[in-house]
């Protein structure tokens, strides 16, 4: 990549030198060009003893006597700027070389200072967004690479496959809000994230979406205990996430795997849990949402509007269509299954006479031409109540 200096990057340091210092200051690019002067009718020309010290390579200093032979020139001193051992430009000042020496050379370490942080600020961007992007073809299984290059490129941004990963997923879910707020909100979450996260890399895949890759060691990991684990690490995101976005989120992690599939499988399933969570949530402030509480509501929200989900509501629709009491049996239902099919707790939830319940189940079986007390049309009627919910 050529390196040079630019307007911006000169008129900065020219701001810092013109607040301390009563003389002039220029400073050019490689070519000896103007860029940035506290003279302002300078800015644009040639500035003779620059491409002297950019040609040799060293400081070149202008007396009265010389100046007064040269056209164009004025006393002062000419100072070469390296950043990496690359000349990049110059910087001159402006006056009687043994006055303005000392502070020239100064000035020389000071604008390389402000060149080099510019070249770390760069090389730090460019790094964010290629691991971004290994972020993206990460979570997406891109075909374009094969999953021996996915995990090379994975391993040289600190991306371990063979650790135990789960995926993240936050959703600013403020319809309302503007967008531009919005793309804000995402952006400084991100940022916090990298500073006090920056094992965990993170992308936006929408202007609503950030997927958040949070790992442990495979080795540490009690498959007993995965689903604390997960809601450990869930909490712990928001809680980071409620000190650098002002906006309403909500945040969802999939399961927790090994391996370079590990990515597409988790945000998959986080994505899903996400939709399932929201769905079933009984207080709208529920914001965090893990797929270890939502296994069976996860994998079936990718039904949603397929053949297969209306077959298995059909009984459903049926219950519902020739329930005349406004919702009774349905609402019966749920709460029978809320409390694990016990009649005694669901009569008592209910407010009603365990014999009205036995009835009301009755009803339920004929309307929708179901058994309960049947495995499978009591499992394909539970299905039924969690798909109806999404």
């Amino acid at each position: 990549m050529r390196r040079r200096i630019d307007s911006r990057l000169a008129e900065q340091i020219v701001a810092e030198a013109a607040r301390v210092l009563p003389f002039d200051v220029n400073v050019m690019d490689e070519t000896g060009s103007i860029l940035a002067s506290s003279d302002l009718s300078r800015i644009g020309s040639l500035h003779r003893g620059a491409q002297i010290a950019l040609s040799n390579g060293c400081d070149w200093e202008v007396d009265a006597a010389m100046a007064a032979r040269t056209p164009k020139v004025k006393p002062g001193v000419n100072m070469p700027l390296l950043v990496n051992g690359e000349v990049w430009g110059a910087i001159g000042l402006t006056g009687d070389p043994d006055e303005v020496r000392q502070y020239g050379k100064l000035m020389q370490v000071l604008a390389q200072m402000i060149l080099e942080r510019e070249t770390l600020t760069v090389e730090l961007r460019r790094n964010h967004r290629h691991r971004e992007d290994l972020v993206l073809q990460l979570i997406n299984a891109q075909q374009t690479f094969s999953s021996t290059e996915l995990e090379n490129a994975a391993n040289r941004f600190g991306v371990d496959p063979t650790a135990f990963w789960f995926v993240i997923v936050c959703e600013f879910a403020t319809p309302q809000a503007p967008l531009n707020d919005v793309i804000d909100a995402a952006a400084n979450a991100q940022s916090i994230l990298n500073q006090r996260l920056p094992d965990c890399p993170s992308a936006r895949v929408s202007q609503r979406e950030l997927v958040i890759l949070d790992s442990t060691s495979a080795a540490a990991v009690d498959p007993r205990h995965v689903a604390e684990l997960a809601k450990a690490r869930l909490f712990a995101i928001a809680t980071l996430l409620d000190s650098a976005c002002k906006l309403p989120f909500k945040v969802a992690i999939g399961v927790g795997l090994t391996g370079i599939s590990a990515f597409n499988h988790s945000w998959k399933s986080a994505r899903a849990t996400l939709k399932a969570g929201t769905a079933r949530a009984t207080d709208a402030r529920e914001r965090c949402f893990s797929f270890y509480d939502h296994r069976l509501f996860s994998a079936l929200s990718s039904w949603a509007d397929t053949w297969q989900a209306k077959e298995l509501l059909r009984p459903l629709e049926q219950l519902k269509a020739r329930d005349r009491a406004g919702g009774e049996l349905l609402e019966t239902l749920k709460v029978w299954y809320r409390n694990a099919r016990q009649n005694n707790e669901t009569a008592a939830e209910l407010g009603i006479h365990r014999n009205t319940l036995d009835k009301r189940l009755r009803r339920i079986e004929e309307l929708s031409g179901l058994t309960l007390s049947g495995t499978e049309d009591d499992i394909l009627l539970y299905i039924a109540l969690q798909l109806d919910c999404l």
